[in-house]
């Protein structure tokens, strides 16, 4: 099938792709917060999900996640944030920077939330932190 797009349409498509990659690299991150209550991970563009400290059963420090498959969200090469499936959480949320190999995996009465920060150092310190507001 041939188009007859004009070269000067052509451009500006091209000009409005090139933006929009520009704004998602900047604008894209991952946002966890530990509040008084509970813990809200968030990426750009992916929604957030909000666990209360009492709901937690487990935290684990995991290396070299395999998120498996994108069922809803962002998949970004340098970000992943929504809902995925693997073999080892079945359905979960994940809010992951790809660079870092360090995820924290939170287990709670409404499945399992994963999720980092930019650097490994970040996310250790995350996960003592989160530790601490659970009373372990």
């Amino acid at each position: 099938m041939k188009t007859n797009l004009s070269p000067k349409l052509r451009l500006i498509i091209t000009a409005a792709i090139i933006i929009l990659v520009a704004v998602l690299s900047l604008a894209a991150n991952v946002r966890v917060v530990l509040g008084q209550d509970g813990i809200t991970a968030s990426a750009t563009f992916a929604g957030k999900t909000a666990v209360s400290y009492t709901d937690i059963e487990t935290v684990q420090l995991i290396d070299n996640l395999n998120p498996g498959s994108r069922e809803m969200g962002l998949g970004l090469p340098w970000l992943l944030g929504g809902s995925f499936k693997n073999s080892e959480y079945g359905s979960y949320k994940l809010y992951s920077y790809n660079n870092c190999k360090l995820n924290i995996a939170v287990t709670y009465s409404g499945g399992v939330l994963v999720f980092n920060r930019k650097t490994e150092e970040a996310t250790t310190a995350l996960y003592y932190e989160i530790l601490k507001m659970i009373g372990e």
